[in-house]
């Protein structure tokens, strides 16, 4: 059925090649699509920003473009951090700091995440504009934490997104959770009570939005006729 709109997706995690089917089809479905992670500086990447040594997926730097393109093409806003938390060390908070992401202020001889560090979360102002957006939203489908948050220091923006969603739920917007990560972040914060669904199938759920698919659903439905065993 057709969600109640605005429709606003949060996709995080480390890769694009894993999302690229599902975010090709939330192009044609979402009013906002929010991309954060690791896989948001293959987006910036590929939009020009120099991201230093961050990891990024080169032969995806085509694709997230088109990505781009098309979002505009259909009005949907995408959104990528304008800001980042960089540290020099993925393991620990090591010389902490937040750098801006921009083009106009980037250049292969200084990118914007210096040599020697990495980015691992969206940055401050980057965590205000994500819950602004959300709270902008009557229907909310999350997927991928918005940093390396299994390190504390580099969990706000995850954390961010957590409590926002649990702000909209309150205000009476539909959220929905998908993946084992941003489970793991609900869970950890005590509010998974408060969304409206919770799946731990995280490729599952992508696969559904996608509309691949699903023998399982299918029987459920009674769509599968004899197909179907018990």
């Amino acid at each position: 059925s057709e969600p109640v709109r605005p429709l606003g997706v949060i996709i995080g995690g480390s890769k694009v090649k894993d999302k690229i089917g599902v975010l090709r089809t939330l192009i044609t479905k979402a009013d906002t699509i929010i991309i954060g992670g690791r896989m948001a500086f293959t987006f910036l990447a590929a939009l020009g920003t120099e991201v230093g040594q961050t990891q990024i997926e080169e032969d995806w730097l085509g694709p997230a473009r088109e990505m781009v393109e098309a979002a505009t093409a259909r009005g949907v806003k995408l959104y990528l951090p304008r800001d980042v938390l960089v540290s020099s060390s993925l393991d620990a908070a090591k010389d902490l700091h937040t750098v801006n992401m921009s083009r106009g202020c980037c250049t292969k001889a200084s990118p914007c995440v210096p040599a020697g560090h990495f980015g691992v979360d969206i940055g401050p102002q980057s965590c205000v504009d994500v819950v602004e957006e959300i709270k902008a939203c009557k229907t909310l489908f999350w997927n991928g934490p918005m940093g390396k948050y299994e390190v504390p220091d580099f969990s706000n923006g995850t954390t961010a997104v957590a409590k926002a969603f649990a702000s909209a739920s309150e205000a009476g917007a539909i959220t929905i959770i998908g993946g084992g990560d941003s489970v793991a972040a609900i869970n950890q914060m005590g509010l998974a009570s408060k969304m409206t669904h919770i799946s731990t199938g995280g490729g599952a759920s992508l696969e559904l939005i996608e509309g691949k698919n699903m023998p399982g659903l299918r029987c459920l439905a009674g769509l599968c006729g004899p197909d179907c065993k018990s």
